[in-house]
């Protein structure tokens, strides 16, 4: 009977190696997801809701933070979506009370 040796400090360190890019590509993706924002608010020219955006927001966004600072409440962290759409479900809550501060903008009003 022949035997065989294994290394097994070489085959825990390959494991650990794999474990080790798998928490790193995971983390990378993490990290992605949270520098995204999106906009839940109304769709009215030059902005739509649900455009999700990664770094800066487009001039026509910008312009109308500018002009109504509640606009750039409906821009939310992409990882805060579901909660923030259950929130905006309730009548009255802040974000839903910005949401239709945003319709009367994109209307002109």
């Amino acid at each position: 009977m022949k035997t065989q040796t294994i290394n097994v400090s070489s085959i825990e360190s390959e494991e650990t190696v794999a474990m080790a890019k798998m928490v790193a590509e995971d983390t990378a993706a993490t990290v992605t997801e949270v520098n995204k924002k999106i906009y839940i608010g109304p769709t009215f020219k030059g902005v739509v809701n649900g455009t999700v955006f990664k770094g800066d927001l487009p001039p026509m966004l910008q312009t109308a933070i500018k002009d109504l600072p509640a606009i750039g409440e409906l821009v939310i962290p992409l990882a805060d979506l579901i909660k923030a759409n259950k929130e905006l479900s309730i009548p009255k809550s802040s974000l839903n009370r910005f949401f239709e501060m945003a319709k009367k903008y994109g209307r002109g009003e």
